[in-house]
């Protein structure tokens, strides 16, 4: 992989550079600078795996932006066709649209180790005649409940105006519910910006987003989001010693999560006893 890559300034007068503000609202310029740090760090053929917690951490790990910004913005730069944002095997992956054409000295590439994409991102070696990217393209994964999958793709675009939304259709992303990524970017932050401060006497929450995210992935894994957020109360709420002696960060929650699920059930057991 190369240390750099090329960044022609046509790009700045690109009508699909330019259409983020509008597709993305608020968050345009952050998708137009997440593009720029996109290619850097792509191989040989433009590709680099796509979850938004690794392209953050990856491209990007200073930004105060949280996980389901990231989601979002990797949707708004397939939305105008910047880059093709595909899973594979229930793996995410972002293939550049166009690299070949302004990346120049690729002659000496070796295969990719990220899987291909098999719509119209470039003119690869390894690609077959397929659809383009705004046609419905063939992916190796397990077809998904569309309600849940609106569902998802609504919490994962919370951070946007509802202009900005509502743009975001569903047929830009046959995918985003396939991974846990942005159920627990969401929880992430509707733990620290509301469940701590609502149920911690408005105390404001001090953890570290990254450990935070490895915990919240772990939790959305095991338990659904409404059953989730009841363990989070019963967490900040209850008088455990590890809970009370810490500060109820995530990664506490987590190591005694199985032991809450236990007392929760124990108490709504005796709840519909007594009714």
């Amino acid at each position: 992989m190369a240390r750099g890559r090329m960044l022609f300034k046509a790009l700045s007068t690109s009508e699909k550079f330019a259409a983020l503000g509008e597709v993305a609202g608020p968050l345009g310029e952050f998708c137009q600078m997440l593009y720029t740090l996109l290619i850097p760090h792509s191989d040989d053929f433009g590709r680099l795996q796509g979850d938004p917690f690794t392209v953050k951490y990856t491209c990007h790990p200073s930004s105060p932006r949280s996980i389901a910004e990231f989601a979002t913005g990797l949707q708004a730069l397939q939305e105008v066709g910047l880059i093709a944002w595909y899973a594979v095997e229930g793996k995410r992956y972002v293939q550049i649209t166009q690299f070949e054409t302004h990346q120049p000295g690729l002659h000496r590439r070796t295969r990719s180790a990220f899987p291909e994409f098999l719509g119209s991102s470039g003119n690869f070696p390894e690609s077959q005649e397929s659809p383009g990217i705004s046609e419905k393209f063939p992916l190796n994964r397990t077809e998904l409940n569309r309600t849940e999958e609106e569902k998802d793709r609504a919490r994962a675009r919370a951070s946007l105006s509802p202009t900005a939304s509502s743009t975001l259709t569903s047929t830009t992303d046959p995918f985003l519910d396939d991974a846990i990524t942005e159920r627990a970017g969401i929880f992430v932050r509707k733990y620290r910006e509301v469940l701590y401060p609502q149920y911690r006497a408005g105390a404001k929450y001090c953890g570290l987003e990254r450990r935070d995210y490895d915990a919240a992935v772990k939790l959305c894994e095991t338990w659904d989001d409404s059953r989730l957020e009841k363990l989070a109360i019963c967490f900040l709420t209850t008088n455990h010693k590890w809970a009370a002696e810490g500060s109820r960060t995530l990664p506490q929650m987590r190591a005694i999560a199985s032991w809450l699920d236990g007392q929760l059930s124990q108490w709504e057991a005796e709840q519909h006893v007594s009714t």
